[in-house]
């Protein structure tokens, strides 16, 4: 760290030789499950820089060669009217939850992140920004700070029941078999008849990112997917939640006899070996606790 800081420092004493209309600051990013270390554009004439995240490669480039590519890149700096949406009616209408592991929570903190604790995990929140969006690349979105909220003139509390509201708007159930023959339904419509029994559902949202923020409707999603059971089965089964990914979960049915640790177990295998560190939510699994009425995490 300390040695990226020294050559921050020689960096723009390189840029302001060339007459570079910014400067390089180090910053600690949180992105991908981790905190990351990267260099941020700043003070010319624009609002929105890019963001280089260092990695070992910067080590073998001169100081001479890492300004030649900062300077080329300063081109894609960009003005965006963020005014607008970061006011508090903006945010109100289009802040959207989601989830990543526990294990995050104090990083999270430290990079002033907006955040709370659920069960093992850790929530956050972000802005979609269609300004941003890349065909090639997908969508945009801004992370939602603690300083975000403060100028918008909201604290957590609120910023959760707006996120969690909106979220309600666009999240999808959808049976797996559909999902495999890429086909989706409305999650307003999977109490419907018309929907033939399954055996597994993923929960999401309606653009299947950061959809696994569905696991926080708590007791009534873990209800609805009982009652959705009951009535394929035609005997009492419990819900279970396996964590995919950020981006979805899978309800599947049990019964009270059922060994947990065989799903925990399996839950740990697809992860080992099929779910991307970034997108690593959790190695856990999560059901209804019916005397306590709560959600619980297995371990």
């Amino acid at each position: 760290m300390v040695g990226m800081e020294e050559r921050a420092e020689r960096l723009n004493s390189l840029l302001e030789s060339r007459d570079a209309e910014f400067h390089v600051s180090l910053q600690r990013i949180w992105k991908e499950n981790r905190i990351q270390e990267a260099y941020v554009l700043g003070g010319g004439t624009h609002n929105c820089y890019p963001v280089f995240y260092y990695d070992r490669s910067w080590y073998d480039k001169s100081d001479e060669a890492v300004a030649d590519f900062l300077m080329k890149n300063a081109s894609l700096s960009c003005n965006i009217a963020t005014g607008e949406l970061l006011k508090a009616d903006y945010l109100k209408k289009h802040i959207l939850p989601r989830v990543v592991n526990g294990s995050n929570l104090e990083d999270l903190k430290k990079c002033g992140i907006a955040c709370r604790p659920y069960l093992d995990l850790a929530v956050l929140y972000y802005l979609p920004v269609e300004e941003l969006a890349d065909p090639e690349k997908g969508k945009a979105s801004i992370q939602v700070s603690e300083r975000i909220l403060s100028g918008a003139g909201m604290d957590e509390e609120e910023a959760y029941n707006y996120a969690m509201r909106n979220f309600a708007e666009v999240v999808d159930a959808m049976p797996i078999e559909q999902i495999l023959a890429g086909f989706t339904n409305d999650y307003a419509k999977m109490q419907s008849e018309c929907i033939p029994p399954c055996s597994m559902w993923v929960v999401s949202n309606k653009e299947l990112c950061f959809g696994a923020a569905a696991l926080l409707f708590g007791e009534t999603l873990f209800r609805t997917f009982e009652e959705k059971f009951r009535e394929q089965f035609g005997k009492e089964k419990r819900a279970l939640v396996l964590p995919s990914s950020q981006h979805e979960i899978l309800i599947v049915p049990c019964l009270d006899e059922d060994p947990l640790e065989d799903y925990l177990e399996m839950v740990k295998e697809v992860n080992d070996f099929c779910v991307s560190e970034s997108e690593f939510l959790s190695d856990n699994i999560y059901y209804f606790d019916h005397k306590q009425k709560m959600v619980r995490a297995f371990v």
